[in-house]
């Protein structure tokens, strides 16, 4: 795909998420995080008050970690913000792509281990956290794959047809980016079809 082409998918990609996503409601949570990061009142502070329009590319990349610890209505209200900045800054930002297709498909075990490896490696570059609770590495497996594939519907079963749809198109542009996720793109991508489907 020629850079000229890939603009234009970018400008109606864009285009397809503001449209859809168009007066999503805000969360009206206490928190907007849950698991260790509830604790975290650096987040809460970043994010309280916060449209998605606003996100920037700076805020995203300095809190890596959000989205796998937003509450279910905070993901649904955010999600758009970062996949307008994922779309735009592709390479800048494949360690958010990773996180977000967690939340995009259901899950196997080697998702949740692999979950797990994040958590514990943000643990280790934040080791005033160590105080707070894990979430993914619990001694009697609660937050395992069940509970895991859980969380996901209870923030799919929140979008509308229309949002499941811009995240397909999402998902496929991605695709010119990230041929080695692909897989995980298509699973992303039939998830939000089926989900969508049910609409009708």
């Amino acid at each position: 795909m020629s850079e000229q082409n890939n603009m234009m998918s970018l400008e109606a990609l864009k285009n397809t998420i503001v449209h859809a996503f168009d007066g999503i409601q805000r969360s009206r949570e206490a928190h907007l995080f849950e698991g260790i990061n509830i604790d975290d009142p650096e987040l809460e502070n970043v994010f309280r008050g916060l449209h998605w329009r606003a996100l920037s590319l700076d805020i995203v990349l300095a809190h890596p970690m959000s989205l796998l610890y937003f509450t279910a209505p905070a993901f649904r209200f955010f999600l758009p913000g970062y996949m307008l900045i994922i779309a735009a800054n592709p390479k800048e930002t494949e360690e958010l792509v990773d996180n977000l297709l967690y939340f995009l498909t259901m899950s196997t075990e080697k998702d949740v281990g692999r979950l797990q490896e994040i958590e514990k490696e943000y643990f280790e570059e934040h080791p005033t956290m160590n105080s707070c609770t894990p979430y993914w590495n619990t001694p009697d497996s609660k937050q395992g794959m069940d509970s895991y594939n859980e969380r996901v519907l209870g923030r799919l079963n929140g979008f509308r047809k229309e949002q499941f749809e811009a995240v397909v198109v999402f998902c496929r542009f991605l695709q010119t980016y990230y041929p080695f996720w692909e897989e995980k793109l298509q699973q992303a991508i039939r998830t939000s079809e089926l989900f969508a489907s049910k609409q009708m």
